[in-house]
């Protein structure tokens, strides 16, 4: 176990020292653009079809995508992410419905079974 922590954390420490340029590249630009247009489908089939428990896992998998490109984004650019001189508003609305989106679907969840393990209601 200590092994594989070390292993993460080689992960994490690389990552930190890498060159994340390519996150202002057309192509990643247009990768991310796909994957919201993909998640426009799925909303579609989403509102269509509500009682598949699949939609959580998918749900997921988007917000994954979408927390990388952010923290992606936020590694690159630090402070001036939130200041940038064109792209400002974007980077703020995206911040905003990343970190709400993760709120909703993973630390609701988390709180939620917290009450249950505790044996508390929501409403206490």
């Amino acid at each position: 176990r200590l092994l594989r922590m070390f292993r993460i954390l080689k992960y994490i420490f690389s990552f930190l020292q890498s060159d994340l340029s390519w996150a202002d590249d057309s192509r990643f630009q247009g990768f991310m653009m796909c994957v919201i247009g993909f998640n426009s489908i799925t909303f579609a089939l989403q509102a269509d079809l509500p009682d598949l428990i699949q939609w959580s896992y998918v749900n997921g998998i988007f917000l994954a995508v979408y927390t990388f490109e952010l923290i992606v984004r936020l590694r690159h650019w630090r402070c001036r992410f939130f200041c940038h001189r064109v792209d400002w508003a974007w980077n703020w609305l995206d911040f905003a419905i990343v970190v709400g989106l993760m709120m909703d679907l993973w630390l609701a969840p988390v709180l939620q079974f917290w009450h249950h393990v505790s044996g508390q209601t929501a409403t206490e």
